[in-house]
């Protein structure tokens, strides 16, 4: 009964408001003008139902995770709106900080965090597992900044699961340190290296990671930024490049050269694991996905007549198995 007259006490007294099961919340609403300090900061676990925020007469709510364990199981979109935080020259809906977060995505609704007064989106600063599970509605961002962690992992099962407007919308990812991307489906992103930041990916065969536009990337101290793309040791998928950001790339010391912005060149040098065999990644020039060209590095793919072999040799191993029983 305590916990009740605390959860209502909480939720519906606030200008903000949201339906939880098992979250503790802390009322961070602040009516000054620091945008920081307003929002509700949310711990524990549970499963999220039906989320309601609203800032009323202060702009800058906000939702903010702190070593949080949530399961999206709504079939219907989560909406935020007027939930901002001010970091730097960026507005972010949602926040997570200070101890290790969870977010499970496995309901067909999206969290939306591109609907919200400004550009909308998540800025990671702690250990974060976010699961995409396939056949969820994912995550709607305007942006997604991963910065001062190098901890953070996105298991995505499902096509273009975080995505910015429609599901084939690539949303903003800044990566400030690291992070790393288990793939078994498809996912695309505009790329914002910063300098000395890596990529690790793991991929299954057939997914691919899409870097559908690497101009955001911002110069820092007047250096072109260098970056890292890491195959991890169960690597089998591909990473593709737009090539309208594309100044060159060196397969020989496994290198690509990107356009930042107009200013420089990037350098994003792809390395592996040990372990790694690395003569079985092939660089493509003018790979085709879904009507526009990019560079892919990845394992091979085979080509239709390889698939015709391939076929042919199962039907033939089935007809002998066949005729021996």
């Amino acid at each position: 009964m305590k916990f009740k007259t605390l959860f209502s006490t909480l939720f519906f007294t606030t200008l903000s408001s949201a339906l939880f099961a098992g979250f503790t919340a802390t009322d961070a609403v602040s009516e000054g003008s620091n945008p920081v300090s307003g929002g509700m900061s949310f711990s524990g676990s549970g499963s999220v139902d039906e989320l309601i925020t609203a800032g009323g007469s202060n702009e800058y709510y906000f939702i903010r995770f702190q070593g949080t364990n949530i399961n999206f199981d709504s079939d219907k979109d989560l909406n935020t709106t007027a939930t901002n935080v001010q970091l730097g020259t960026s507005k972010y809906s949602f926040k997570i900080e200070n101890a290790t977060t969870t977010l499970n995505f496995t309901g067909k609704g999206a969290l939306n965090l591109a609907n919200s007064s400004s550009s909308g989106g998540m800025y990671i600063s702690q250990a974060t597992t976010m699961n995409f599970e396939k056949g969820c509605g994912g995550l709607q961002a305007g942006k997604i900044a991963v910065a001062n962690t190098n901890l953070s992992v996105f298991n995505i099962n499902e096509k273009n699961a975080i995505y910015s407007n429609t599901k084939i919308d690539p949303v903003l990812c800044l990566v400030g340190i690291a992070v790393r991307f288990n793939l078994t489906a498809d996912q695309a992103f505009s790329m914002d290296l910063r300098h000395n930041s890596t990529v690790n990916v793991s991929a299954t065969a057939g997914s691919n990671l899409i870097f559908s536009d690497v101009n955001q990337i911002v110069l820092q101290d007047g250096n072109a930024p260098v970056s890292k793309i890491n195959f991890l040791e169960d690597f089998e998928g591909a990473v593709l490049i737009d090539t309208n950001s594309l100044t060159s790339f060196d397969v020989e010391n496994k290198q690509v050269l990107v356009n930042a912005g107009g200013k420089d060149n990037c350098v994003l040098n792809f390395t592996a694991d040990s372990g790694f065999d690395w003569d079985s990644i092939t660089w493509t020039e003018d790979f085709i996905y879904e009507g526009n060209s990019y560079l892919r590095i990845g394992v091979a793919v085979p080509e239709p007549a390889e698939w015709a072999m391939i076929f042919g040799g199962i039907a033939l191993g089935l007809a002998i198995y066949r005729r021996r029983k």
